[in-house]
C-alpha cells in the first residue's frame, strides 16, 4: 500500500451508529420498503377481513356500523404510529442480537481513499476495494454511507469531518470517483 492518499478517516462506531445504519438501511432499500408498507397495511387488512367477517354472519347493522367506526379510527393510529412501533420492535431485536453476541460489526478502523481504490483497516480485516465497488451512497446529516452490496456500507459519521466545508469537499471526491453509485441524500 502506497502512502499517498486523498482522504484518511479514522472511525469509531457504536452501536446507535450501528442501529442507525439499519434504520436508513430499512428506509431506503426495496426490500426494507416492502417490509415497512407490509407492516403498516398489516392491521387495516385485518380490520377488513374482520369487517366483512360479522357482515357475512349478519350481525346487527348498528353494531357494523359501530364496529367500522372504531376500526377506521384504530386503523388510522396504527398508520399514523406503526412507523415508531417497527422501529422500536427493530430496537428491542438489535438489543437482542446484541445479548446474545451476533452484532458484526467493526467498532474501530480507518478509512484511506488513494487514487484508484479505497482500503477499509479494522480490527479484524483489512479491505481493498475499486472505487466501482461503491454502488450507493447515502447522505443524512449524521452519517455518511457507502454501499459496496446490498447490504453491507462503511458508515462515515459527519463529525469525522472538520467542517462542513469538508465534508462537502469529500462528497465531491467520492461522487466523482463512483459516477454510477446512486446518491440518495435523506
Amino acid at each position: 500500500m502506497s502512502t499517498e492518499y486523498d482522504y484518511k478517516i479514522c472511525y469509531s462506531l457504536d452501536d446507535n451508529d450501528y442501529f442507525e445504519f439499519n434504520k436508513i438501511h430499512m428506509l431506503t432499500s426495496a426490500v426494507g420498503k416492502k417490509a415497512l408498507f407490509n407492516y403498516k397495511l398489516s392491521v387495516p387488512l385485518l380490520s377488513i377481513i374482520l369487517i366483512v367477517f360479522i357482515a357475512i354472519l349478519r350481525f346487527d347493522p348498528l353494531l357494523i356500523i359501530i364496529e367500522l367506526i372504531a376500526m377506521a379510527v384504530m386503523d388510522i393510529l396504527w398508520v399514523l404510529f406503526s412507523y415508531k412501533s417497527y422501529f422500536r420492535k427493530l430496537k428491542k431485536n438489535f438489543v437482542k442480537l446484541k445479548k446474545d453476541g451476533n452484532l458484526s460489526y467493526d467498532k474501530n478502523g480507518e478509512l484511506i481513499f488513494g487514487k484508484e481504490e479505497f482500503i477499509d483497516t479494522s480490527e479484524n480485516s483489512v479491505i481493498a476495494r475499486g472505487y466501482s465497488a461503491i454502488e450507493k451512497i447515502i447522505i443524512t446529516e449524521k452519517n455518511i454511507y457507502l454501499y459496496t452490496s446490498a447490504t453491507t456500507a462503511n458508515i462515515i459519521k459527519s463529525d469525522s469531518f472538520k467542517s462542513e466545508s469538508e465534508k462537502s469537499d469529500f462528497l465531491s471526491y467520492i461522487i466523482s470517483k463512483a459516477p454510477k453509485a446512486n446518491v440518495i441524500n435523506k
